[in-house]
């Protein structure tokens, strides 16, 4: 899984692809999250290491797929939550070693914005009714 330089993977979305080191957006305790070439580039592909993906994992997977949140904002269509969409399969097989999401676009963490030293530096233009209103997406997003 993610444990290799590269990796063939399949899903309905991508058909079979490979992902590369190179296409590496992040990795953490779970798996790495890796983006995708176009014409799915919309997209992004979360590839789990071998010994974190459980039955449990699987199934909590499948829960999410089936009920997603709403995720758009009705008035501004902007993205609240980035949520699993689809199984992704090693290629050849039928193992599940991950999932995709759609891809949102990010420059920061929410700390950068939350705690005023950095955000002064890192996001100067960031004011407390920026603030406010991302708590209320923040807010409006768990609620759903």
């Amino acid at each position: 899984m993610t444990n290799s330089n590269s990796i063939a993977v399949t899903s309905r979305v991508t058909g079979d692809i490979t992902l590369h080191d190179a296409d590496k957006l992040g990795e953490g305790g779970e798996g790495a999250v890796y983006s995708l070439p176009e014409p799915v580039d919309e997209w992004v592909a979360k590839v789990y290491h071998r010994d974190k993906l459980t039955d449990e994992t699987i199934r909590k997977l499948e829960m999410m797929i089936d009920y997603p949140p709403e995720r758009r904002d009705e008035q501004t269509g902007h993205l609240f939550v980035s949520w699993p969409s689809e199984f992704v399969f090693e290629a050849g097989t039928r193992e599940i070693i991950g999932f995709l999401m759609p891809k949102v676009d990010t420059t920061g963490s929410l700390f950068d914005y939350y705690t005023h030293k950095q955000r002064k530096k890192k996001t100067p233009h960031i004011h407390y009714r920026n603030l406010c209103s991302v708590a209320k997406s923040i807010a409006i997003a768990l609620d759903r």
